[in-house]
């Protein structure tokens, strides 16, 4: 069974970047965990919106590990490097993905690059994209149509942030942006941008 980790600095980063991906993984019985660095306190009431990344999870069954790192003050030092790096060895991960490092949120700066680094054994490694990356240059992308009403959902979830980027619309939208981008008329999707992946090729698939 295919195992994936995916680490967030903030309460609906995970949800906004790549959940139509992990819904589908969920689909295939894969498990799939979380990693929250931040409550996002700066944002709102930490506890709120630690329930409400929980209530997100829930919307694909996948398991929700908190770290308790300050908002705004995440560092890519050996302390979030190792925390990180011990979690997935925890799930013995076969695939993980994290935020950009070409960011304008210090946060997801620093934890992007303590994700690539905590991953140095891990084979299969993607960056998703944030409502605030700056420079996103993608070569995987994943058709998330039969899934894109859960990562709206769970979106839902987090009701004390400001609609904007989060908005179903703007997610729709992102969504048909980046098939337009590779010509994939009708379809909807999130990209990722690939630091290591391991392709297998079996003949009879």
């Amino acid at each position: 069974m295919v195992s994936i980790v995916t680490i967030g600095c903030h309460p609906d980063d995970v949800e906004s970047g790549c959940f139509g991906t992990l819904a589908l993984y969920r689909k295939k019985k894969a498990n799939v965990k979380i990693l929250l660095l931040t409550g996002g306190e700066n944002g709102g009431n930490k506890e709120v919106r630690l329930r409400a990344s929980e209530a997100a999870c829930a919307v694909i069954g996948a398991t929700f590990v908190y770290a308790g790192f300050k908002d705004g003050q995440v560092t890519d030092d050996v302390e979030t490097v190792s925390w990180i790096e011990k979690e997935i060895q925890k799930a013995a991960a076969d695939i993980v993905f994290a935020p950009s490092p070409l960011d304008r949120h210090q946060d997801h700066r620093k934890g992007g690059k303590a994700a690539i680094s905590a991953t140095r054994n891990t084979a299969n490694v993607l960056l998703y994209e944030t409502p605030t990356t700056t420079e996103f240059k993608p070569q995987m992308y994943v058709d998330i149509k039969e899934t894109l009403d859960q990562k709206i959902k769970a979106l839902s979830m987090h009701k004390t942030q400001e609609e904007g980027a989060l908005a179903s619309e703007a997610v729709r939208c992102l969504a048909k942006y980046r098939a337009y981008q590779i010509r994939q008329f009708g379809k909807e999707i999130e990209a990722f941008q690939v630091i290591k992946w391991i392709l297998n090729i079996d003949p009879d698939k």
